[in-house]
């Protein structure tokens, strides 16, 4: 993400999301801060997945809110496959919490789904993320992956295609009454951005 900020500063359709979730950063925890500004929002709060910064780790999240909206409490767990993260967030009407998923390629998914049950998944509503499990193919691990969000009441809303190569990687499972969910082509990745409207 380093390399390409300001492709992501000129995306205006991005920058009207209230809550930005960026992943595989490469991010570094010395790098400045103001590097990563973006306009309307807070500063970026940044969670890393290692604790080796010998190179620029390609893990790790980025989450960007706009004033208007809070982060009441976080949760970072991860090991070496799997980083999951928790926020409850709130605005002046509404309260809501996100978990946010990055899987590493051919992990097992039970150490996903391990991580899953650290945090306060009962009460998510929304869970995103990388699973880096094909969505579109059938699979012993997209059954494992659907049975375990079935029995929390989350369901897949994207149906479609998420990266450059004609597969479903990235997923949102949600309960909710009422939402919309889509895809965003970029510029800097061969994966699309996902994207939920409440």
């Amino acid at each position: 993400m380093h390399k390409h900020i300001d492709s992501i500063r000129a995306y205006k359709h991005l920058l009207r999301a209230n809550v930005l979730i960026m992943q595989e950063k490469w991010a570094l925890p010395t790098d400045p801060i103001e590097h990563y500004l973006l306009t309307g929002f807070s500063k970026p709060m940044l969670f890393f997945s290692t604790h080796n910064f010998n190179r620029r780790p390609h893990d790790g999240m980025m989450v960007y809110i706009k004033p208007s909206i809070k982060i009441e409490t976080f949760t970072n767990v991860h090991d070496q496959h799997v980083q999951v993260v928790y926020l409850h967030l709130r605005t002046h009407t509404q309260s809501f919490e996100v978990c946010v998923v990055n899987r590493r390629p051919n992990s097992n998914v039970k150490g996903l789904t391990d991580l899953l049950e650290q945090g306060p998944l009962d009460i998510c509503r929304i869970v995103l993320g990388d699973f880096n499990i094909d969505h579109l193919k059938p699979s012993k691990n997209l059954q494992v992956l659907q049975n375990h969000m079935s029995s929390l009441n989350l369901l897949p809303t994207l149906k479609g295609e998420t990266t450059e190569f004609h597969s479903c990687l990235d997923q949102i499972d949600a309960s909710l009454q009422a939402y919309k969910t889509g895809v965003l082509e970029t510029s800097w990745s061969d994966q699309k951005t996902i994207w939920i409207n409440l």
